[in-house]
């Protein structure tokens, strides 16, 4: 039987709440990325930045035609060695703001999801037989 008034019981129970929080995030990426149009885009040009660890990294930039309007869009992610202009990256963009694109894998977002709620029901689960 739980002793629910323990120190155990509640550590679980905010874990399995963190756990959670962390599953539906990751649940709401995957449904907005799977929303998002894939597409396969050449590089443009690259932007030359500057790490946090003071490494030369560079953000490709990409053109998407969408409804016939031109846009320009910025990477969100950054590349060390950079990606050369005319080569092909596999993306998603947001059809309703076409200047934000994204490489991140639309799988990933769901397997996370249901991997975090998997962990925050055992844990849950857990809080009561302990």
């Amino acid at each position: 039987m739980a002793n629910e008034g323990g120190a155990l019981f509640w550590v679980l129970i905010v874990s399995a709440v963190i756990f959670a929080a962390f599953g539906l995030i990751f649940a709401g990426l995957f449904l907005r990325a799977r929303r998002w149009k894939q597409v396969v885009l050449p590089v443009i040009r690259n932007i030359e930045e500057v790490s946090s660890d003071g490494q030369k990294v560079w953000r490709p930039v990409f053109r998407i035609v969408d409804d016939d309007k031109a846009h320009v869009a910025n990477a969100d992610f950054r590349r060390r060695p950079k990606i050369e202009v005319g080569d092909e990256v596999a993306l998603r963009y947001n059809p309703a703001n076409p200047t934000k694109v994204s490489a991140a894998s639309v799988g990933g977002y769901g397997v996370a999801a249901l991997v975090f709620l998997i962990v925050a029901a055992v844990v849950g689960v857990l809080a009561f037989l302990i």
